[in-house]
């Protein structure tokens, strides 16, 4: 696809392959579109989505992503998060500081925590929000483990 922008025209002009010559207003919903895609496939080559942290600890999260999970965890105010592979912990951090300023919630977090990563979290303000389970989401011993954590969590499930 060739994209052409001229900002004192305010216009977009692109040509996908096979296609005629497209011009949009450059401040149009569909110029919005085309470029937004355009960004997000830049953003994943660059692995700029991998340049953030939140609270000091890094976040794989494309932040517009995150930004929207923080608005479904305030609507939700859920009683649970349970979050299937740590990474660095960020994400962790992120939910059980959502979990704090809403004064409700606590994380579950598994899969294989690399030690650092472990004494990162504990060492947090967060780290009574925060539940480490070491193990496959989907094993029989990880799932007995979830059912073992204490009373104060109540789990929901929706089918």
């Amino acid at each position: 696809m060739k994209v052409s922008i001229d900002t004192e025209l305010q216009t977009l002009e692109y040509q996908a392959k096979g296609s005629p010559d497209t011009s949009l207003p450059l401040y149009s919903k569909d110029a919005f579109r085309l470029l937004s895609g355009i960004w997000l496939k830049q953003e994943w080559n660059q692995l700029h989505w991998q340049s953030f942290s939140w609270l000091g600890f890094q976040i794989w999260q494309l932040p517009e992503d995150a930004l929207r999970l923080q608005e479904v965890i305030a609507r939700l105010h859920p009683d649970l998060i349970i979050e299937t592979g740590i990474n660095t912990g960020g994400s962790c951090i992120f939910f059980a500081s959502l979990c704090r300023l809403l004064g409700q919630g606590r994380v579950i977090s598994d899969i294989h925590i690399p030690e650092q990563v472990r004494t990162s979290i504990d060492k947090s303000p967060f780290a009574d929000l925060i539940t480490l389970i070491e193990g496959d989401s989907a094993s029989t011993e990880v799932i007995d483990l979830y059912a073992s954590c204490p009373r104060r969590i109540r789990f929901r499930v929706s089918r």
